[in-house]
């Protein structure tokens, strides 16, 4: 690989619009500190009650696959009130619901699959080089038509690979024996898609307001169901 750089795609540090479908995810809770700390507060993952827990990425989607273990072993999926060893999903909450109090160390591992993510991609090209290997000129021509047939097959990541030259077929040594060989240059363009997940605290349920006149000032609440004074 040579004249290999890096460009960007778009302007910002994500430049791609966020995913949506059913992507898996794997998170772990310390039960022993079941905290999220992000450095000017710190969430609660899991109450004082210990008997529910909050997803570190919010809303989830195929609540039904979804599983949750501790170090006992993995935890009934049930769609009632649980009971013992048994947990509920809120998926819109992003939340699990158990039957008896969490332990108080430990981890709790879960894995659920979420709906919307974030993605970061960054673009690299540059040129590439492949060099075929055979007994005699002939052998070489046909590994080198069977290579460039191989590459001019649409790839989901390779989206853009152009040939650039083929060079003669000249003698080469392979190992401890006199061969043939072909070099073959192609230009590529590769973009790399990384997820991006960002976690939270679970809904935001109330959002506190306050409007402010010259003759009055009023304070309510905003709540996902409505508003109240």
């Amino acid at each position: 690989v040579g004249d290999a750089g890096q460009h960007l795609v778009g302007i910002g540090e994500v430049p791609r619009g966020p995913r949506t479908g059913s992507l898996e995810v794997t998170d772990t809770i310390d039960l022993a500190n079941p905290t999220l700390d992000f450095g000017d507060e710190v969430v609660d993952m899991v109450p004082a009650d210990r008997l529910t827990a909050l997803l570190a990425h919010g809303p989830v989607v195929d609540p039904e696959s979804a599983t949750v273990a501790d170090g006992d072993g993995l935890y009934a999926l049930v769609d009632a009130a649980p009971t013992g060893r048994q947990v509920v999903i809120n998926p819109d909450a992003g939340r699990l619901e158990f039957g008896q109090p969490l332990p108080s160390s430990g981890t709790l591992t879960t894995t659920y699959h979420i709906g919307m993510w974030d993605v970061s991609t960054v673009r690299f090209s540059g040129d590439i080089s492949l060099e075929a290997f055979a007994d005699d000129s002939s052998e070489v021509a046909a590994l080198s038509r069977n290579v460039a047939e191989l590459l001019a097959t649409p790839d989901g990541a390779f989206t853009r690979l152009a040939p650039l030259s083929w060079g003669q077929v000249v003698p080469a040594t392979a190992g401890s024996r006199p061969a043939h060989s072909q070099i073959l240059r192609y230009r590529f363009d590769f973009e790399l898609e990384q997820v991006t997940l960002p976690t939270g605290g679970g809904v935001i349920d109330t959002v506190e307001v306050t409007s402010a006149t010259d003759s009055a000032r009023e304070e309510f609440d905003v709540t996902r169901e409505g508003s109240g004074v």
